[in-house]
């Protein structure tokens, strides 16, 4: 069963994955090194693909409807997550990387997490009022 605990573990994944944002934008802001440019970008990229495989895994066993925009929107952060390594690398410095990630990819995914990923919670609480138990799934 999707539990109201595992909905607060995704939520927390969630924190972590920002966490680990600000942590690349500060790298970026703060040194020069590429190879530690490379390993916060890593971090990021590997913390986002475990939440965003959890969140996907969960919306799709429960039947959310979500699932594709969802999807679709993981896909684009991704994508951005890899322009900004490209930036990184291409510029020399991190600077504009750090400022776009704080002014474009933050901001965006706050947006997303807030309106799509939420779609969950709200898709776990209709089946709950409607009684609809076995059309959720053992994710605990």
């Amino acid at each position: 069963m999707l539990t109201s605990r595992y909905l607060m573990q995704l939520e927390e994944r969630y924190r972590s994955l920002q966490e680990a944002l600000v942590t690349l934008t500060d790298v970026l802001l703060h040194t020069q090194s590429e190879e530690e440019h490379l390993h916060a970008f890593q971090v990021a990229g590997q913390t986002a693909i475990a939440f965003f495989r959890e969140e996907e895994i969960a919306m799709e066993e429960s039947g959310c409807i979500a699932l594709a925009a969802n999807k679709a929107g993981h896909k684009r952060f991704m994508h951005e997550l890899g322009e900004l390594l490209h930036r990184a690398r291409n510029d020399g410095s991190g600077i504009p990387a750090a400022t776009r990630l704080r002014r474009d990819l933050l901001p965006w995914l706050h947006e997303h997490h807030r309106v799509v990923d939420h779609q969950l919670v709200h898709h776990v609480q209709k089946i709950g009022r409607s009684g609809e138990t076995t059309a959720m799934a053992k994710l605990a």
